[in-house]
This record gives C-alpha cells, structure tokens and sequence, in this order.
C-alpha cells in the first residue's frame, strides 16, 4: 500500500509539468551573428516521423548517429535552459541551427574527429553526457548545450540520448529504457575509444549515472582494460542509484577511472520520491554517506546549499548553479583538480570560502586516513 502511495505522490508531485516533446525546431531569419555548440548523438532511441522531434521515445536495436548545431540565445541567465516554440526566438530561447540525423558510425566517427582535431594534441575531449529520467531527446540536446556553454568546456560533445518517454508517470518504463541502452552506450564508447579522442569523460545524470556505472561494469566483465583506459573521469550528477548496488557496480569496476567525483544534494526532492518508492533505501545522489565515497577515492561536490528552493525539485542543480558555474569556469572542478593534492591547495587558498561545504576531496588527496 505504501509503494502504491508513493507512485501515487510521485505522478502527482511531478505529473504537473508533462507536457508534449520538446522540439528542435531550425533557426531562420536570425540578423546577428549566433553563438553555437555542436553535439554529436549517438542514440537507443528510434527515429520519430515528425521533424522537429527527430527521435522518439521509443527503442531501437540499431544505433543511430546525429550531428546537431545549437544555438545559444544571448539574453538569458547562465544555468537557465529556455526552451523554443515552433518559431524560436533566438535571443532568448535555444534552438538548432542544422540537424543531420543521417550520419551512419563512419560517419559519425569521422564528424567527431574533425571536430578533435580543433584542439592542440593531448587537448582532444570526448565529453559524453547521460541524461536522465524523465527527458525526451531535445530536452537532452539542449541540456548539453547549455552545460557545455556554461561551463566553457573546451571537448567535442557527444550526447548519448537513451529512449527515455519524456513522461514522470513512465519511471519504470525509463528505468527498463536505461537497462535496454547499454549496450548501445558501450559500443558509443568504443566508437569513442577509436577516435581521434586523447580521452572520455563522462557525465550522467539522475538515471543516466544508473546507465553509466552498468556500462563501466559490461565493459570491465568483457575484459576490455585498454577501454577503461580511455575514460579519464566519470562525473555522476544526482545519481538515482541505490547504495548498495552501488558499492557493488564500483567493486566490479577494475580499472576504475582516474577521476571520479559525485554531485549529491539531500534536498534533491525527485531523489527523495524514489527513496520513498523503494522503500526508504537511498539513493547515492542523497548524499548519505559522503566520507564512504571519500575514503573509496571519490570526489563529492554537495549541492544541497545550492538549489533553487522549495519550489524547484532541485534534481538538475548540476546543470544551475550559480557557484558550481564559478567553479568551472575558475578550472577547480577540472579532473586534475578533483585529484591533485597541489591544486586542490592552491583552490583552498583562493576560494575556501566558496568550496567550504561543497567540494569534499578523495580521502588521498585530502590527506584523509
């Protein structure tokens, strides 16, 4: 009866904001230069017969590729992600300026390394963002985008899009959308791993960080060494992982990348709900145990301070705030600073009053024992 209550809380606490698909409706008439991102897909989902939303929220056994360019809109907050309507204004609100949804794995591959080879040797990122429950594929897009131009991460963004419904009310049929993806996310990586890219870095999300850490673990059952190689940081933001699978995914996991932090917050209200679907069990992006991660070798950047309030789920502060933006863009969430016991000084001694209570060091780097 509890649990039935608890779906009940979760479709009505959340339901309110379902909505359509969002779109990705082509830019035109635009009078200023526009600033853009290109993300690269890869995606589980299945293509859709309607233009503006390119890929559904159905699933599909073949992998299909994209390369979409995305405009930034000029007049808006950092950490806000406006959505477009069917005519987008592109001052104000996101938008694509092209879409090839043609691109078969060569091609993909080969779009992903001209991109690379904009950096100087040794500088080639991969970055792949995971997005979470709950987004259809151009909420994920624009997501990216967003995090990306925000953030001023210097990569070539891939967005692995899994064929989540874009529905609160379809969780479970998500969380069986993540298992069916992860495959298609390891042959991503592979295809990554074959690039021009020096390294991988990954971002999940919410249940795209489940998908992740089930991805990392085929990989390191499969054998494939040299792959876990190539993933130079793993960045799990609002993980809606339960602890002890958890804990076991990371003990499979061999080896474990070099760079590993989590972003947790206990005032995540969406991460509470499943907590209280499974029963009071939570989830690793709660925070509940901060020190275990510390002394296991992972970062923990705390985000509960950094929500937006009681209004807001506050499930998507990775992408928000205002002080982990700063952060960023100062270089102190970089993977060397996550890790280096010199850097992570230098950041104390600039910014302490600003990392007090956020970012909390693997117990090595800390000095912890």
């Amino acid at each position: 009866m509890k649990r039935k209550f608890a779906f009940m809380v979760m479709a009505l606490f959340l339901g309110g904001c379902a909505s359509g698909p969002e779109l990705l409706p082509l830019v035109t008439g635009a009078t200023a230069p526009l600033v853009t991102e290109d993300i690269f897909v890869a995606t589980a989902r299945a293509p859709s017969d309607d233009p503006l939303v390119v890929y559904s929220g159905g699933r599909s056994d073949v992998l299909g590729f994209a390369e979409i360019t995305v405009s930034v809109p000029p007049e808006r907050e950092a950490g806000t992600l406006p959505m477009p309507t069917r005519k987008p204004d592109f001052s104000r609100q996101f938008a694509a300026v092209a879409v090839d949804r043609d691109l078969t794995a060569p091609g993909f591959v080969s779009r992903l390394d001209e991109r690379l080879l904009e950096f100087s040797p040794g500088e080639r990122t991969a970055f792949v963002f995971v997005h979470g429950f709950n987004t259809d594929f151009a909420e994920g897009v624009y997501r990216q985008a967003q995090f990306l131009h925000d953030y001023k991460i210097d990569a070539a963004a891939v967005n692995f899009s899994w064929p989540s419904a874009g529905k609160t009310p379809l969780y479970l049929y998500d969380r069986d959308s993540a298992q069916f993806a992860r495959g298609s996310l390891v042959k991503t990586l592979r295809l990554l791993a074959g690039s021009k890219a020096d390294r991988i870095i990954i971002l999940g999300h919410s249940m795209g960080a489940l998908l992740t850490m089930e991805a990392l673990h085929e990989i390191s059952i499969s054998g494939d060494k040299a792959l876990l190689r190539r993933i130079d940081a793993v960045l799990l933001a609002a993980p809606d992982i339960d602890v002890d699978v958890f804990w076991q995914q990371v003990s499979q996991i061999d080896p474990m990348p070099s760079s590993f932090a989590v972003m947790v917050s206990s005032k995540d209200r969406a991460l509470n709900l499943s907590n209280r679907v499974r029963g009071g069990h939570p989830r690793v992006g709660e925070g509940v145990d901060i020190d275990a991660l510390r002394k296991n070798g992972i970062a923990v950047i705390d985000l509960s301070e950094q929500g937006a309030g009681r209004r807001s789920l506050n499930h998507s502060t990775f992408a928000s705030s205002p002080v982990l933006i700063d952060l960023a863009q100062s270089g102190l969430l970089g993977r060397d600073s996550l890790n280096s016991e010199t850097s992570i000084d230098t950041a104390l001694g600039n910014l302490s009053d600003l990392l007090a209570g956020v970012v909390y060091l693997p117990a090595k780097a800390a000095g912890v024992r």
